[in-house]
């Protein structure tokens, strides 16, 4: 491991049928750094693994973070998923929350992995308790998206009582599948390819 090196895996791992690669994201400082490896090969070994390098190119090695090019930046906490009902030509979404307990989630679309990233506000993190302040660690459930219904589920940590709050997020499935071009715009969570926060799941204690 380099010194100031992010904790590749950590943030978000994923598997890419397209490319042929798994996909390891780290996070240091608000920005989001990238490795691969083939699918299939010993994931136990780093000597395996590239990195999204400055210059636009995978590199096998680095000295130091300085060396490599981050594919998002302002976003703590989130995944980038390969569902199935991304946007016609992006295939890559990312569904996040910004700097630390900012309490907004954004959703960032792409047509390669290594970006640029379209990125958008598309709710705010709902509070249970009035007292609360922040929200933060917001991440999707790929395995939750319901096809018909055109929604995801999504968590995130509320502070003060300290626990995690479910929620449903609704998309406008119609417009994701035609591509249209405003499919990912929308703002605070109305109209465009998030439509609205449906429903309140629930909580649980941390």
């Amino acid at each position: 491991m380099q010194k100031d090196e992010p904790q590749f895996g950590a943030h978000n791992f994923f598997r890419d049928e397209r490319t042929g690669f798994c996909y390891v994201v780290g996070n240091k400082d608000l920005k989001n750094y990238l490795g691969r490896i083939k699918i299939g090969e010993e994931y136990g070994m780093r000597s395996k693994y590239e990195f999204w390098g400055r210059g636009q190119r995978w590199v096998s090695n680095f000295t130091s973070i300085d060396e490599l090019e981050p594919i998002l930046d302002n976003m703590a906490q989130g995944s980038v998923l390969t569902p199935s009902w991304a946007p016609a030509g992006r295939p890559y979404v990312y569904i996040g929350v910004g700097w630390w307990m900012e309490s907004k989630i954004f959703c960032a679309t792409a047509e390669n992995v290594e970006g640029p990233w379209d990125i958008h506000h598309i709710a705010d993190a709902t509070r249970l308790n009035e007292t609360s302040n922040f929200r933060y660690c917001v991440y999707p459930h790929e395995w939750s998206w319901n096809d018909k219904e055109g929604s995801l589920f999504v968590t995130w940590s509320e502070d003060n009582p300290s626990r995690v709050i479910g929620a449903e997020l609704k998309f406008d499935h119609e417009k994701v599948t035609r591509g249209d071009k405003d499919s990912v715009r929308s703002g605070s969570g109305s109209g465009g390819f998030m439509s609205k926060v449906r429903s309140r799941i629930g909580s649980m204690s941390q």
